[in-house]
């Protein structure tokens, strides 16, 4: 969204801040040029499509792990409400990135012994 949104020259944040407008009826207050406004009316389509397609790919990827969209919101909810929840997602994932790092190292090293061997 972001490239697209810099192909009409626009940040994405720009491009949200005019859509906002336009959601209350603001757009043609003055706050935005006739440049950013015509840049927003060409890129609402293609970002919205963008949006369409990345839905649908969450939607499928959920389908694949065996998970309903409802079932996602609900651990998605406890998950922003459990702060305690929250500390042991972190461990987790503090605990994988530690556990590749260790793996890249012993990889590294092994590559390192060979190469000698090979010497």
């Amino acid at each position: 969204m972001a490239e697209a949104a810099s192909d009409h020259g626009l940040t994405l944040e720009r491009f949200n801040q005019i859509a906002r407008a336009n959601q209350i009826g603001a757009l043609q207050g003055g706050a935005f040029t006739d440049e950013e406004v015509e840049a927003f009316i060409s890129l609402g389509p293609k970002i919205s499509q963008i949006q369409r397609d990345q839905q649908q790919l969450v939607q499928n990827q959920l389908q694949e792990l065996g998970f309903t969209s409802e079932s996602y919101q609900e651990i998605l909810t406890e998950y922003r409400q459990d702060a305690d929840l929250q500390a042991y997602v972190r461990e987790l994932l503090r605990e994988r990135r530690r556990q590749e790092i260790l793996e890249e190292r012993r990889r590294a090293a092994e590559e390192k012994a060979d190469e000698e061997a090979q010497n």
